[in-house]
């Protein structure tokens, strides 16, 4: 595996972990959600270039129920359906907005 493979499996797990422990504490939604945008951002869910913004918040959504379903194991059905609202929440509330070129023309 490269070096950034690793890095990605690491942001990945953090993330992971940080949802399991809001879902269980009730505690640190903040750094769930820091976790979570962090992933999505290393996974490029926010580089897509073709869709604008649907096409980047359908990425999300994509990338989010990867985060989930490694969650399953470790959580129960009631905690596990708190983080999938979560999760949409932030794949839909949180995309970023495409940038565009606007040159002036005459």
């Amino acid at each position: 595996m490269t070096a950034e493979h690793e890095a990605y499996l690491q942001v990945r797990e953090c993330a992971v972990k940080a949802l399991v422990k809001w879902a269980t504490t009730g505690k640190n939604e903040l750094a769930a959600r820091y976790q979570t945008n962090k992933f999505l951002e290393a996974s490029g869910a926010n580089n897509l270039t073709i869709g604008g913004k649907e096409g980047i918040i359908e990425h999300r959504k994509l990338c989010t129920s990867g985060l989930a379903i490694r969650c399953i194991a470790l959580l129960t059905s009631q905690e596990l359906e708190k983080v999938d609202c979560l999760l949409k929440q932030i794949a839909i509330d949180d995309a970023p907005i495409p940038k565009r070129n606007h040159a002036l023309s005459r």
